[in-house]
């Protein structure tokens, strides 16, 4: 083995780790946002501020997940993108695990791209 292969070993525990974490966001956000869509509420929502947070949350972070499966670091960013304006719009500053571990994948996806490049 070169060692340009050993370097790639090094980190393939950190992204069988982000997928599988990954795998598991994305059914739980996605599960979440069937019950939202087909619940007695439907798709209303109160102001704008609201629909702008949704476009953030979930469907910024869902992207984001989706694309870390062919392009590691622009799924990365766009989840954490997508985390930090749902955030800054929300004015919501306190760690949320449902929200937060959710898009903690993208995060680790960042990681193994930058490990991996240097």
């Amino acid at each position: 083995m070169t060692t340009t292969a050993t370097q790639k070993n090094k980190y393939r525990w950190l992204l069988w780790l982000a997928r599988i974490w990954n795998v598991l966001s994305m059914a739980f956000l996605l599960f979440m946002l069937i019950g939202h869509l087909v619940g007695d509420d439907g798709f209303a929502f109160a102001n704008e501020k609201e629909w702008l947070m949704f476009l953030f949350f979930p469907m910024g972070v869902l992207l984001g997940l989706a694309l870390c499966w062919w392009k590691s670091w622009m799924g990365g960013l766009i989840t954490i993108g997508s985390l930090i304006a749902f955030r800054l719009v929300g004015q919501e500053i306190d760690f949320n695990f449902w929200i937060d571990g959710s898009a903690a994948p993208g995060f680790l996806f960042l990681l193994y791209w930058a490990l991996n490049k240097s």
